[in-house]
């Protein structure tokens, strides 16, 4: 059992001491995942399934399987990631796109409520005058 848990993940080590012992204790079957940690520092995810049987002496043995589902959880996790990452923009975009209106309905509105600038008279009969000597 010692042998098993070096491998182990510091910080999964208390469940699956925990896993392993009740397994025994109850005899039953067990099904989990847990992390182990690499001589040279990487870290693997395993996936353990394990069928509990009783000896002629009634201890309790296992038989079962160690997968090794690393790249999964390295595809599961990139995943994640890309989907918070889609998330952010679509919030970006939403609020770009929202600014872009409020400022486009604000532009707008104070165009409707400017006053429109009154011209005296004698400067409009000389508009009026240039504008239409250019037309002749």
């Amino acid at each position: 059992m010692e042998l098993i848990l070096q491998r182990v993940h510091p910080e999964d080590k208390a469940l699956v001491q925990q896993t392993i012992d009740r397994a025994a204790q109850d005899g039953k079957d067990f099904d989990f995942e847990h992390r182990l940690l690499m001589p040279d520092g990487s870290v693997k995810y395993v996936h353990v399934v394990a069928h509990a049987l009783n000896d002629l002496s009634g201890m309790v043995k296992f038989v079962g399987a160690v997968m090794d589902v690393t790249e999964t959880k390295q595809a599961e996790e990139a995943l994640r990631r890309s989907e918070a990452y889609l998330a952010t923009a679509c919030s970006v975009l939403t609020l770009t796109v929202a600014s872009r209106e409020l400022k486009d309905s604000f532009n707008a509105f104070i165009r409707m409520i400017e006053p429109v600038p009154r011209n005296n008279s004698k400067e409009q009969a000389g508009k009026r005058r240039s504008s239409s000597s250019i037309t002749e």
